[in-house]
């Protein structure tokens, strides 16, 4: 497995590149975020007060959340394009599941939060317990929505099942072990995560951030570089070598 590119999909390798290595910045500064604020609440009532004084932090998160979704369609478009030279319908699975993923996680999951955010700005104003009742039974809807599993299959396990079936796609795209290797351990464990499991939420934090890590270089490089350079990673070295790394 050759690792060339057409001139004509240089370009969109390229952009893909440096779009997941941009997705894999916000990626990480999002999970230490998110991380930061502890523990999160399971009722209406306490989002509202938990939200109180946090606002410059949520609305960082929610958009930098929205910033990766939205570089998840050139990432999609061009790791369908790097392996539909291989293995076409395969390749066309993981595209079409992470096409499915962004609307339904912006939709969702995103905008619960951005709308908990603005209950949270009405519930701190001076109103008084009638008032603020229907706050808070409004509060409880996102909230529920937020703590159910759907959503946890949402935001986690359908983007973990696309990354799993891209990956095993990988193995032979000239992507190397490392980067297919942590899409599989990455998306198996995020599977695992819908549960509510702490150890395979982390463990799917880190498997899939080194996936768009390793994933940015590869297209970036491999796939996006010089035909020259395509055609010979490194002197002396072949194409099939190089692509084990």
């Amino acid at each position: 497995m050759t690792a060339n590119a057409s001139p004509d999909n240089r370009w969109l390798f390229k952009t893909g590149g440096l779009c997941t290595f941009v997705l894999w910045l916000a990626y990480v500064a999002t999970v230490v975020l998110y991380f930061s604020v502890g523990k999160l609440p399971s009722d209406g009532a306490a989002w509202l007060t938990f939200l109180g004084g946090k606002t410059a932090l949520w609305w960082t998160i929610i958009g930098l959340s929205v910033l990766t979704d939205l570089l998840f369609i050139p990432l999609a478009l061009a790791l369908y394009a790097s392996l539909s030279r291989t293995s076409r319908l395969p390749s066309l699975i993981p595209l079409a599941l992470m096409a499915l993923w962004v609307p339904l996680d912006l939709a969702g999951t995103w905008s619960h939060y951005a709308s908990l955010m603005t209950l949270s700005g009405r519930y701190a104003g001076p109103a008084t317990a009638a008032q603020r009742a229907p706050i808070v039974a409004a509060a409880d809807y996102g909230a529920a929505f937020l703590g159910s599993r759907l959503e946890a299959v949402f935001t986690t396990g359908l983007l973990s099942f696309a990354i799993l079936l891209g990956s095993v796609v990988m193995r032979k795209s000239g992507f190397g072990k490392a980067a297919s290797w942590s899409g599989i351990g990455g998306g198996f464990f995020g599977m695992l995560a819908v549960t509510g499991w702490n150890l395979p939420v982390l463990l799917n934090v880190i498997g899939v951030g080194l996936w768009f890590f390793l994933v940015s270089l590869r297209l970036y490089f491999s796939f996006g570089g010089s035909a020259s350079a395509t055609a010979r990673p490194a002197a002396g070295i072949p194409v099939q070598a190089a692509s084990r790394l």
